[in-house]
């Protein structure tokens, strides 16, 4: 048997910085300055998940997960594939982000090695309702962008800007040469799920997960998460063809 090869993984920096700089999405943002989320800029991306995006996300909120080295270590791994957006003011605010990874069909994760107790439930629940959502199968993919985490900087909200950052990210993703383009993502909280229902790309509901379903040690970790009750998986396939 061949060993698949992705094409979205061979895809070097240079190439990634001209598919960003190629799609214009840099200059749909007057507010302030879009940056494609390299090596340099790690810091101030981490810092914003850290003091922000875990604190109202709301299923890292409900369990209570806590920044440690594993978890920074976490995140890196989606920062490291150096497609993630992030808008930045001109006082050096992180306005909002698009984190993003590419992504396989082959690829598993060991929960059980995962030793922060509620990173690990987050990852557990997750990949629960990922299997029921099927995405590569439904859509036939073997590799894909995955949007993982979309957040808005409080002080910048009422401008739009979660659906213009997932709006910005297809399009740049438009340009890395994959034709067609897979992209799949998750909402767990009433705006992001708004988010994805009425972006450009028209995304497909594959699976909703409510919260509740969610039990370990007959406990249902998940509580308390106010309207937010579940967790739906989206899917897109994007092609000049059709």
């Amino acid at each position: 048997m061949v060993a698949f090869k992705s094409q979205l993984k061979a895809l070097t920096l240079d190439q990634i910085r001209e598919a960003f700089k190629k799609s214009g999405i840099k200059e749909t943002f007057t507010e302030g300055e879009l940056v494609l989320v390299t090596e340099e800029h790690y810091p101030k991306a981490l810092e914003y998940i850290r003091t922000n995006f875990i604190r109202q996300e709301p299923i890292e909120k409900a369990l209570g997960l806590q920044w440690n080295h594993e978890v920074e270590e976490f995140w890196l791994t989606f920062l490291r594939w150096n497609i993630s957006i992030m808008l930045l003011a001109e006082n050096g605010d992180v306005m909002a982000i698009r984190i993003s990874q590419f992504l396989t069909y082959d690829e598993t994760s060991d929960n059980d090695a995962i030793k922060t107790r509620e990173l690990r439930f987050v990852m557990q629940f997750c990949h629960i309702g990922e299997a029921k959502a099927d995405f590569f199968g439904r859509f036939g993919a073997k590799e894909c962008i995955h949007f993982f985490g979309l957040g808005t900087n409080d002080k910048y909200r009422r401008k739009h800007l979660a659906t213009r950052m997932l709006n910005a990210a297809v399009e740049f993703g438009r340009f890395l040469g994959i034709d067609p383009l897979f992209i799949k993502g998750e909402g767990s909280n009433v705006f992001s799920k708004l988010v994805y229902e009425h972006s450009n790309a028209k995304f497909e509901l594959l699976h909703e997960e409510p919260f509740d379903n969610f039990v370990v040690d007959g406990v249902k970790p998940i509580q308390n998460t106010g309207p937010n009750t579940s967790l739906r998986f989206y899917g897109v396939k994007i092609s000049s063809k059709e």
